[in-house]
């Protein structure tokens, strides 16, 4: 699946490198383009959220190939409700984590896994912790069920399928 990538032909994963250093050194160290003087971001195959400048929080998640059948149903544009038995939606930081859990857990439970990347606005993620479950790499934020109609309300563009794996 291709890349999401800003209106300049960047990758988002790209800006929001570029954003952060331009927060530590200056807007002048890695100029973004603006549109009326505000920076703003537009990514090919998604509309653009005009009212909301906010910055992103790239993040990954493993499915099997329940949960990726319904995002399929929702065009990728929103998690499904989660179970009774789930009290609690697990995103993760970094593909390299997203992999292991997919090409392990979820292909020896149902013979495929994928591993998928959304982005959604660093001001509504601002309120949950980093929680380092393992090594170094091993880090999540733990969403309550309750609050994942909010997170999908805050997705920005498309939940991307990256990598897949199979038995």
């Amino acid at each position: 699946m291709e890349d999401v990538r800003h209106s300049d032909g960047r990758t988002i994963a790209e800006v929001v490198v570029l954003r952060q250093i331009s927060a530590k050194y200056g807007s002048s160290a890695c100029p973004l383009p603006t549109h009326g003087g505000r920076r703003k971001a537009h990514y090919e195959g998604a509309e653009p959220d005009m009212t909301n400048t906010d910055e992103i929080t790239v993040m990954y998640r493993p499915v099997g190939p329940e949960e990726l059948e319904l995002l399929r149903q929702a065009g990728f544009k929103r998690w499904p409700p989660r179970l009774p038995e789930q009290p609690i939606f697990y995103p993760v930081t970094n593909e390299q984590y997203a992999a292991e859990i997919a090409g392990n857990w979820n292909v020896r439970d149902s013979g495929f896994g994928a591993v998928t990347r959304f982005q959604v606005r660093t001001s509504f993620m601002s309120r949950y912790q980093l929680q380092r479950v393992g090594g170094s790499h091993h880090t999540e934020w733990w969403v309550p069920a309750e609050d994942l109609e909010d997170l999908n309300d805050n997705i920005v563009g498309l939940i991307e399928v990256l990598r897949e794996f199979r038995q």
